[in-house]
């Protein structure tokens, strides 16, 4: 619970009434009393003898305004004592037992394995896995309750129950690696045949080892033990997997076990593994086969000017370029969403906004306004909005949080045409393409006026008011 908490501080930054409200929903009112005191001894701790308790920890709304320095420092202190509170008063059900019963999979990784025991750690226990002094008591867990191949291995291993666990992790890797149940692909890499192994669950195709200048892209990985580190991708190269070439961004990560086949590779041209006692085979469906023939198109210079004749330009419609104007689909008839039956509209009480993204979201609202495509209206229903910056940016989008309605409302099918049967109607002659960009497709696209109201959202004009 004290990690829920602290995320939504982290994420959302409530304000002293979202925090009551977050007390009230999550804990019992011994809970709330036992939280308060707590935060009291932490305050005292941290000033001595405050004579005024109730400047950091008011009983009433003190309408601090975190849009100013001094009233966000406030929000910030109280925010502090609060999850202080939190992580000495409510004691969390401890069943140490629940560690013994985790045991790794057949088909589960080493990382996965452990990914999973820190988790019933946190869950049943007050054990921190992250901490050192909990380290060799994890080792022992991991090691004997692994599979009973690595555990074999690891118990041969002196001082293991020491070692890191990243160092844990790499020996069982070595035993993992060479199971017979193991997924390995080869694939080619300039002149040198590499196996990777298959990992569905991996976002990113991974390489071990340095094959090409990095590229200036960095995404964070969090790793088995829950830390996050900024990794590079390796500037696009050629491979080649079964008969299929194409060029690919790799994720390079030096410590990782083995090379990994990610979703990016696997899922883009629809592949197929087929295994069988001695061998994986990769087959590409011919159905789907055009969008491994879309990867070997190779990332042209970005300096390098672009030779479209005027011809070409010409023959494109001016309407479809791009413009800031939001446009509403003239031929769509409007959606109408009805309520499963018993089901309530949604009235969820809108999260807290900071000021820089409610002055993003400012612009795309008004203009929607001006344009027909939101309305003004007074309605008990609410949905909460999401303003997520764009990246490269200092736009925004406006995202509606629409999790609560799905699970409210009748599922609607659309009928549109198979990308598939599309593709396949193209002459080889072509070699220019239209691409449309949608943009703000959701909101283009009319709502029937009898279930406008189910999506109402809250907004107050950051300037105007």
């Amino acid at each position: 619970m004290y990690s829920t908490v602290k995320t939504v501080m982290m994420t959302h930054n409530p304000n002293w009434g979202d925090v009551q409200a977050l007390l009230e929903y999550l804990f019992t009112t011994e809970e709330r009393r036992t939280i308060l005191e707590k935060a009291r001894e932490g305050l005292t701790q941290e000033h001595g003898g405050v004579p005024n308790t109730n400047m950091y920890l008011p009983k009433e709304d003190p309408g601090w305004d975190p849009n100013t320095s001094g009233g966000l420092q406030r929000v910030k202190e109280y925010q502090k004592l609060i999850l202080y509170g939190i992580q000495h008063g409510v004691q969390k059900p401890k069943n140490l037992s629940k560690l013994y019963e985790v045991r790794q999979g057949d088909k589960e990784t080493p990382s996965a394995f452990y990914e999973r025991l820190c988790e019933v750690a946190r869950k049943w226990t007050d054990l921190d896995p992250e901490h050192d002094s909990n380290s060799k008591l994890f080792n022992m867990l991991f090691i004997g309750q692994a599979a009973a191949d690595i555990r074999k291995k690891l118990q041969k291993v002196e001082g293991a129950d020491g070692m890191t666990i990243s160092r844990l992790l790499s020996i069982a890797y070595k035993v993992y690696k060479v199971s017979p149940a193991d997924p390995l692909v080869p694939v080619k890499l300039g002149n040198e045949i590499i196996d990777f192994v298959t990992d569905s669950g991996a976002t990113h195709s991974v390489v071990t080892s340095c094959r090409g200048p990095l590229s200036g892209t960095k995404i964070s990985v969090v790793g088995a033990t829950g830390k996050k580190t900024l990794k590079p991708f390796l500037q696009p190269m050629e491979c080649s997997i079964g008969n299929t070439k194409l060029t690919h961004e790799f994720l390079y990560m030096p410590e990782c076990p083995l090379p990994l086949l990610g979703q990016d590779l696997l899922c883009k041209p629809n592949a197929q593994l087929t295994f069988s006692e001695d061998s994986v085979q990769l087959h590409i469906p011919p159905e789907t086969a055009w969008k491994a023939q879309i990867c070997l198109l190779t990332e042209k210079d970005p300096n390098e000017e672009m030779n479209i004749s005027e011809e070409v330009l010409n023959a494109v419609i001016p309407l479809v370029w791009a413009s800031k104007i939001p446009g509403r689909a003239k031929n769509a008839t409007p959606v109408k969403i009805e309520l499963k039956p018993g089901a309530q509209p949604v009235r969820k009480k809108q999260y807290p906004i900071k000021l820089e993204a409610r002055k993003g979201s400012e612009p795309i609202i008004s203009s929607f306004l001006e344009h027909g495509l939101l309305r003004e209206c007074q309605s008990e229903l609410n949905t909460p909005i999401l303003p997520v910056k764009k990246p490269h940016s200092s736009e925004y989008r406006l995202v509606q949080d629409l999790r609560e309605i799905n699970a409210r409302t009748v599922d609607v099918h659309p009928v549109v045409p198979n990308p598939y049967t599309l593709l396949t109607t193209i002459p080889n002659s072509n070699t220019y393409f239209t691409v449309l960009d949608l943009k703000d497709a959701a909101f283009c696209i009319p709502v029937d006026e009898q279930s406008q109201t189910i999506f109402a959202f809250e907004w107050e004009n950051p300037t105007t008011g």
